[in-house]
């Protein structure tokens, strides 16, 4: 973000040398600049749009990457939930309907029945013996099972909804317990999320027992099973990788997913992202191509291609790639965002203001919409309606602070 607040510097020093004239609309004073300067000024507007819009399809924050990028969270493809290679992410939230605990022998086996697969994530707390799981998107409509077994490896369960949508379930596991496997079985007819446990009770000897004993702290071991993962299995494994920050690691085994299964759309797009996300564009652009000749119509491969030929300054290019698909601008609005901000960037402000205006239709609480509209706007010399575009923007949430930093230079109060 150095760069874009040295170009908004560079812009303001500019601004400050050229021409200014300043309108009142409605109560509000308005600059205009003269030519002087015009090229680089709207080249820097359009940049800055670009890499908004960018931000809010895909949802990664420029600053560092993200917890999870869909799981990226289980937050970025936070939004990923997969039953098949080329599904398309539940646009409901999955359903916990029943937990089971049942107990044989050594063995503690804890059954989270779904309505749909969904992604988890595993985190443990060490020093108090916990195991903390994250579903992706998720509720419970269950309550939590009785647990008095003096053999159970599981002490106490707990069972909370995160702001983010993703339900957390806090199992606290007795001393000497070990995680043996969690796998999500499909074969019934809803799937299940499978943990079996052992614990291996203390043993008790003829020593006194004082009335304030010490515990020793225990640890959990945990066993990796690696045998007989289905391709779901691994591509969760991939991103669990992504949310703890081992991307090398994750990009290897979506990279060996997508070798052995070409056409699991949801790893090569994973794939690709993380690949943007770290500078490798010329590897990204290399699977983002494998898959659109397996899969020509998947609208996530066209985008990548489309911000990938933007990104080289190609807009031309991928202006017609984008039209020529027509996704429902209520369904897939963003899709129409990247196409009104690449009409702005080739100098075709009228219809960039038209889309603008018909994106507001779906959502007139979009604040880079707004900001969209009013560059169109301000472009064409339309300086009363941009002004108002802006003001209307600035009420809106979203905004990132170089937009509104830029909003609060073209609105002087």
């Amino acid at each position: 973000m150095s760069l874009i607040n040295q170009m908004l510097k560079d812009l303001e020093n500019r601004s400050k040398s050229g021409n200014r004239q300043t309108v009142r609309v409605s109560g509000i004073r308005y600059s205009s600049y003269s030519h002087s300067g015009f090229k680089f000024y709207w080249i820097v507007l359009v940049f800055l749009l670009g890499l908004a819009i960018y931000a809010g399809w895909k949802k990664i924050p420029f600053h560092h990457a993200p917890k999870r990028i869909l799981s990226m969270h289980l937050a970025t493809l936070t939004e990923k939930i997969h039953s098949n290679p080329v599904s398309i992410p539940h646009s409901v939230p999955t359903v916990l309907t029943s937990i089971t605990l049942q107990i044989q022998d050594k063995i503690t086996s804890l059954r989270l029945s779904l309505t749909q697969d969904t992604l988890y994530r595993v985190d443990t707390d060490i020093k108090q013996n916990k195991i903390i799981l994250f579903l992706d998107h998720a509720h419970a409509i269950s309550g939590l099972p009785p647990i008095n077994y003096s053999n159970s490896a599981i002490k106490n369960i707990e069972m909370m909804n995160e702001a983010n949508g993703d339900l957390k379930i806090i199992l606290t596991l007795n001393a000497n317990s070990e995680l043996n496997q969690l796998t999500m079985n499909e074969s019934g007819k809803y799937p299940e999320l499978n943990m079996d446990l052992t614990y291996q009770p203390e043993i008790t000897t003829d020593k006194p027992i004082h009335e304030n004993p010490v515990i020793s702290q225990k640890t959990i071991n945990f066993k990796k099973i690696y045998t007989n993962l289905t391709v779901q299995e691994t591509y969760q494994q991939a991103i669990n990788f992504i949310g703890v920050g081992k991307y090398p690691i994750a990009i290897d085994i979506l990279k060996n997913i997508v070798d052995k299964n070409p056409t699991y759309a949801a790893a090569r797009e994973t794939l690709c992202e993380l690949l943007l996300q770290q500078g490798d564009r010329k590897s990204a652009n290399y699977f983002v191509m494998a898959g659109l000749k397996l899969q020509p119509d998947y609208l996530p491969f066209v985008e990548f291609r489309a911000h990938i030929l933007a990104d080289e300054n190609k807009p031309k290019e991928a202006l017609s790639l984008l039209e020529s698909f027509s996704p429902s601008i209520v369904e897939n609005p963003n899709y129409h965002a990247f196409i009104a901000a690449l009409y702005q960037r080739i100098g075709d402000a009228n219809m960039s203001a038209k889309l603008y205006e018909q994106l507001l239709h779906v959502d007139s609480e979009k604040a880079v919409w707004w900001v969209g509209l009013g560059i169109a706007l301000e472009s064409q010399g339309r300086m009363h309606e941009a002004a108002g575009a802006y003001a209307r923007a600035s009420h809106c949430d979203g905004l990132t602070p170089e937009l509104s930093a830029y909003i609060s230079t073209r609105l002087l109060g």
